[in-house]
Formats: C-alpha cells, structure tokens, sequence
C-alpha cells in the first residue's frame, strides 16, 4: 500500500532536486552575464 506514495514522494523530490538545479545553474550564468558586461 504504501509503496507507491514512497515512489511518488521520491518522484517529488527529485522534481524540486532537478528544478533547484536549473535554478542554481540560471544563477550561475546571469551572474557570469552581469560580470562579463
């Protein structure tokens, strides 16, 4: 019963671990943007 919330849990959380990736990654990059101009 449980396993599959576990699995949609985890699901979840690799979702928000991937999108604060690319939001760290944007960061990166306009901060690189902004010091090159």
């Amino acid at each position: 019963m449980g396993g599959t919330h576990t699995h949609t849990h985890l699901g979840e959380e690799v979702g928000r671990a991937a999108a604060w990736e690319q939001v760290v990654a944007v960061g990166q990059i306009a901060s690189m943007v902004t010091s090159s101009t």
